[in-house]
């Protein structure tokens, strides 16, 4: 268990200290007990709560990196006929 401890204080430092303290402050309030994020402190959850905790975490990071940044995205579009609204619904073949 101390090796995925490990591997979520690993994780937990690729955080801003804004993203940490929203993670600590979800999770404490999730599992209805104080989260601390240490090697010593993680090592006394149990693996259920270590599986949640990373499985949050690794979602977290994938998130930040793989997302694509959107303004940059919509930049890249500039002088292209983007359509002005949009809808949701069926297309109907006529």
């Amino acid at each position: 268990m101390s090796e995925m401890a490990a591997n979520i204080m690993s994780m937990f430092d690729k955080l801003s200290d804004e993203e940490q303290k929203t993670i600590t402050e979800g999770l404490t309030k999730h599992l209805g007990t104080p989260v601390h994020f240490s090697v010593e402190e993680l090592s006394s959850l149990s693996e259920e709560q270590l599986d949640l905790i990373n499985k949050v975490l690794n979602g977290m990071i994938l998130t930040k990196e793989k997302v694509p940044d959107m303004r940059e995205a919509y930049e890249m579009l500039t002088g292209t006929d983007r359509p002005s609204r949009m809808s949701f619904g069926r297309i109907e073949d006529k």
